[in-house]
Parts: C-alpha cells; structure tokens; sequence
C-alpha cells in the first residue's frame, strides 16, 4: 500500500522537523527504504510464519504493526519515525 500512500507520506516526512533543522530529501529517502527494505527482509519470514500460525494471528499482527507505524508519523523524532517505518514495512 505505500505506493498509494507514498505522496502522503512524503508530505508529512518532508514537513518535519529535527534538531532545528527541516527534514531534508535524504532523510525523507531514508525513511522510505527502511520501509521498503522491511518488506523485503521481512516478507518471507511472515508468510511462512502466517502459514503455519495461521492466518488470522497474521492478520491481527499486520494490523497491529501497521497501526504503530501509522501513529509513529505524528512523531517529531527521527528514530521513532524509522522504527515505525520498520513496523510497517513487517
């Protein structure tokens, strides 16, 4: 979903703010692949692990994780912000 989402997020990535400093596009850069590197490490592991626990469990973690990496975007921490892009990259 974050191909749908990408133009919003990009706007509330490019909007904050650290250490005095606004986000630059580097930053901004770095948030989006930490995401897309999660997904990308994390995805096969979750779809055996679904597999075998079962696919409501899986459903219920996805919306778990996904809920903290949505609320992590109201963070103005940037270790809050990667750690929730992580989240939603599981």
């Amino acid at each position: 979903a974050d191909w749908l989402q990408g133009p919003y997020f990009y706007e509330v990535y490019s909007s904050k703010i650290f250490n005095g400093v606004p986000a630059s596009l580097a930053t901004v850069s770095r948030l989006f692949l930490t995401g897309f590197a999660s997904t990308a490490l994390f995805g096969p592991l979750v779809g055996r692990a679904s597999d075998k626990r079962g696919r409501k469990r899986g459903t219920l973690a996805f919306a778990l994780l996904y809920s903290l990496g949505a609320a992590s975007t109201k963070s103005s921490l940037l270790w809050i912000l990667l750690l929730g892009r992580l989240c939603s990259g599981i």
